[in-house]
């Protein structure tokens, strides 16, 4: 299972998204994850593949 976390650093206007696998902690994702002031999580993707598509359409069509 693979879930992604989408943060956003203190000073950008867009999230960034990772796929990682199901349960991860940001701390672990996020180099320095102090900066970040907003974050989530998206859970429950079988495949890295579903996850890689879902964030296509949600964050990298606008």
């Amino acid at each position: 299972m693979f879930d992604i976390i989408c943060y956003r650093l203190k000073g950008h206007l867009h999230y960034q998204c990772e796929i990682v696998p199901a349960g991860k902690p940001i701390e672990d994702v996020v180099d320095n994850w102090q900066n970040v002031l907003d974050s989530h999580r998206v859970s429950g993707f079988a495949t890295e593949e579903d996850a890689r598509k879902y964030v296509r359409e949600k964050y990298e069509s606008t």
